[in-house]
């Protein structure tokens, strides 16, 4: 099966479906807002009919729709929106088919998450939403069986990934589903995959006093660097292509994982960058373009922060950087960062896309293939074969 990556038009949200050479599919967030859901409303793409339409179906189960895993970069609103309405949480013998004029939901196969993400919510950003709070209870409600030692723990719908380190000895007890930063999984559902690795890089429990530094839900996004296989070759013969995504790490993260990965960059080069927060310039720069709370603005002379810059930076030739967000006006924080990724992707005769301007209506999509990413649809270009590169997890201390 041909491997793609898949960007819906959700405005300044995201939600990215991987589909992977083996068939398997690998969604990265979701934004899917309450008028897709009401067929009298025109104002948003319905993305929800869209990503079911993209999703393989149970026949055995009642012809339930699916996805084989689910990462959720952290629990902001425009990561996580529409969860309750269109996935199906808690058991999954309680699955059934929808009431009239309600949608049809998705099965979760294995969860992703990561804890931290919520620690670091609750402590500074007043709480999570509603759809945020569901995610956490279903992904302690999988813990928990996992935990147990309970047999159905390992059935699809009840499988989970623990992404990074808890506090407090948390993971106690589930260390074969926990991942830990620096590790690289190639598993999918229990089961080794060959078509896919995946590099996690972000988030790790730092002291006490960088806990304060770094609190809230932007800076304990999941940052994850997936190499990508094409056709019937396993990735670890030939990597066909490499995606970075971050959800909405900020400038202090970006600084942590160069500092980690500096000696070996390969962990962060990229052929598809998903650009983190929708192409903000918090990811770049300490400074604020505009006068904000009674603070001057700096403009054009805020000052882009080297290390954020060269972990952001590691784009093969031909790389596409995407951003998943509305175009930004003239003279902002955004269109500062817009052109310092243009800049990036001419430095290597890559291109910059954004979702709302070049696919507005529908997901913006790359195919990977032996020769790279390519993106006829938009009559973009192809990227070049890379070099291959023999990696594994770094040996760096982390801190």
């Amino acid at each position: 099966m041909t491997a793609s990556i898949e960007f819906f038009p959700v405005g300044n949200g995201d939600m990215t479906l991987i589909r992977l050479a083996s068939g398997k599919t690998i969604l990265v967030d979701i934004n899917i807002r309450k008028k897709a859901d009401n067929d009298n409303e025109s104002d948003y793409p319905d993305v929800g009919s869209m990503l079911k339409d993209r999703l393989e179906r149970d026949p055995d189960n009642g012809n339930l729709p699916y996805v084989d895993v689910f990462m959720l970069s952290h629990p902001d609103q425009d990561h996580c929106g529409g969860l309750r309405e269109h996935f199906h949480l808690g058991a999954p013998s309680q699955w059934s088919s929808p009431e009239d004029g309600k949608p049809e939901k998705i099965l979760i196969r294995e969860m992703w998450s990561a804890p931290l993400t919520f620690r670091r919510k609750d402590k500074v950003d007043g709480g999570l939403t509603d759809d945020a709070e569901a995610w956490r209870d279903e992904a302690k409600r999988r813990v928990k069986l996992k935990k147990g030692g309970e047999e159905k723990a390992s059935d699809y719908g009840n499988l989970i990934r623990v992404l990074g380190e808890d506090v407090h000895d948390k993971t106690e007890g589930i260390e074969d589903v926990v991942v830990n930063v620096g590790d690289t999984l190639s598993e999918i559902c229990g089961e080794p995959d060959s078509s896919f690795t995946a590099l996690l890089l972000s988030p790790k429990i730092v002291s006490e006093e960088e806990a304060e530094e770094l609190a809230g839900k932007n800076n304990s996004s999941i940052v994850m660097q997936f190499s990508l296989a094409a056709g019937e070759k396993a990735v670890d013969e030939h990597v066909a292509a490499r995606f970075l995504t971050g959800g909405d790490a900020e400038v202090d993260i970006w600084k942590r994982v160069w500092g980690r990965n500096e000696s070996e960059p390969e962990n962060l080069s990229y052929h598809v960058l998903q650009t983190p927060h929708h192409c903000s310039l918090g990811v770049l720069s300490h400074d604020q373009y505009s006068d904000r709370d009674g603070k001057p603005g700096k403009g054009e002379e805020c000052e882009i922060d080297d290390e954020a810059y060269s972990a952001l930076s590691q784009a093969e030739s031909g790389a596409f950087i995407v951003s998943s967000c509305e175009k930004p006006e003239a003279n902002t924080g955004k269109d500062l960062a817009w052109r310092k990724y243009e800049e990036i992707a001419a430095d290597n005769e890559g291109k910059k896309l954004c979702t709302m301007v070049d696919s507005p209506d529908k997901p913006l999509k790359i195919t990977i293939t032996d020769n790279g990413p390519s993106t006829t649809e938009n009559k973009s270009i192809a990227g070049a074969i890379p070099p291959k590169v023999e990696k594994g997890t770094t040996e760096n201390p982390y801190a």
